[in-house]
């Protein structure tokens, strides 16, 4: 039995598919049967490791994807890109994480 009982799919709000093979190439998509499940099953996915594009190929070849549930706009972002990306939301983070903590400070009365 290769694809998952249809109760899975009632049970549950998306499917994560990670693909087996990330390539250094940022252009090269890899899909396998995989993505297939979730897409038969109806059922709203996120695709990981498949590559750059691989929701434009998926489209391309006809599937419908869920982008209008799921934001996809990391499928046409380069690795680098995503790290960056990545990075500045993390530095983002500590300055409002130390910004909130210094709110704090300020607030508790001295004793």
């Amino acid at each position: 039995k290769s694809f998952p009982d249809a109760s899975l799919y009632r049970a549950t709000r998306l499917s994560v598919v990670f693909e087996s093979v990330l390539h250094e190439v940022e252009e090269r998509v890899f899909l396998t049967e995989k993505v297939l499940k979730p897409i038969f099953g109806g059922h709203p996915f996120i695709l990981l490791g498949a590559g750059r594009f691989a929701y434009k190929a998926l489209r391309a070849f006809g599937f419908k994807t869920f982008g209008s549930v799921i934001e996809e706009g990391y499928d046409e972002m380069s690795p680098a890109a995503l790290k960056q990306q990545q990075e500045e939301e993390d530095e983002k983070g500590e300055d409002e994480d130390e910004e909130e903590e210094e709110e704090e400070e300020e607030e508790r009365p001295e004793l």
